[in-house]
């Protein structure tokens, strides 16, 4: 079987050559974290996005949640991967690729959950 990384992109010439540190370069290091910042988690995503498809989870929250379904979504792969409080939702969502959200603050996701009621969060 061979695995090929073409179509990832994720590493190029530009890459190589922020990361060239020399003695005359003292934006070196700034560099480095730069692109590191820019690396961004895809497996648990992918697989919890697979998993739920095949189970058909993805197609009834679609149905019956379409305003709202891909943050509900996002928020059940939150809780199910992380061990650490909601507030924290948005720094995970910005280090994980594959997730169709923009915004999972705090804020949000109080909104997201005042939206069911309290007798459907049981």
């Amino acid at each position: 079987m061979s695995v090929t990384t073409e179509g990832m992109g994720g590493w190029d010439k530009t890459r190589e050559a922020k990361l060239t540190i020399n003695n005359d370069n003292a934006n070196g290091t700034e560099a480095i974290r730069s692109v590191i910042d820019s690396v961004k988690d895809f497996g648990v995503v992918y697989f919890l996005q697979s998993l739920s498809e095949k189970t058909g989870i993805l197609g009834i929250l679609r149905d019956t949640m379409p305003e709202v379904w891909q943050e509900v979504f996002c928020l059940a792969c939150y809780l199910i991967v992380a061990d650490k409080p909601v507030m924290y939702c948005d720094q995970w969502v910005a280090s994980n690729h594959g997730l169709a959200v923009d915004n999972m603050s705090s804020q949000r996701v109080s909104d997201l959950l005042a939206a069911f009621g309290y007798e459907q969060r049981k």
